[in-house]
């Protein structure tokens, strides 16, 4: 969605009072080459509000995003958890709170292959554990399957849910019973 849209949505939960993180990976050159963002549970209404008007623009300059399925559908994830909706009632396992969700998370092709992605999702629980997170959620697109395959070698758990994404959990408090 552009410049403008990444770097306000980076800089959100860099200063954001939310608890928000981010890892950025780069190279000796100073180019970025990946990077991962996460936040405690309840940040998208504030997010969406503040990326509502940024977000507008960028659409009324690319409009042919909606002709893509994903975009859309992310459209309508946005529009679901800005209204302080969730996911459907006993469909997400009860999670040990308090609860980070890995919000975003990319590579970039050059660096694919060189375990950049294994280190930022390392990196990302770390801090988890650091800010005393219990738990981390995160949701990809089904077709993703590399990114379905980083999440699973790292240990998280696959839950399902009807619908266009795939969601995972990994539990990060070792007295947590997983089948509560």
């Amino acid at each position: 969605m552009g410049k403008a849209y990444v770097v306000a949505f980076i800089d959100w939960f860099r200063q954001s009072a939310h608890g928000g993180i981010a890892f950025v990976a780069i190279d000796i050159h100073g180019d970025v080459f990946g990077y991962v963002i996460g936040a405690p549970l309840g940040y998208p209404q504030a997010l969406s509000r503040h990326m509502f008007w940024i977000s507008a623009r960028a659409v009324l300059l690319r409009p042919w995003l909606f002709f893509k399925q994903e975009f859309r559908s992310g459209v309508l994830d946005r529009l679901r958890l800005a209204s302080g909706r969730s996911l459907p009632r006993g469909l997400e396992p009860e999670l040990p709170a308090p609860t980070l969700s890995l919000v975003a998370m990319g590579v970039t092709q050059a660096a694919r292959g060189k375990k950049i992605g294994l280190r930022l999702v390392q990196a990302c629980e770390r801090r988890a554990r650091e800010l005393q997170m219990r738990s981390l959620r995160l949701s990809t697109h089904p077709g993703n399957a590399v990114a379905c395959r980083l999440y699973e070698r790292c240990g998280w758990q696959p839950f399902p849910v009807s619908g266009e994404m795939t969601y995972y959990f990994r539990i990060l408090s070792e007295n947590f019973e997983a089948n509560r």
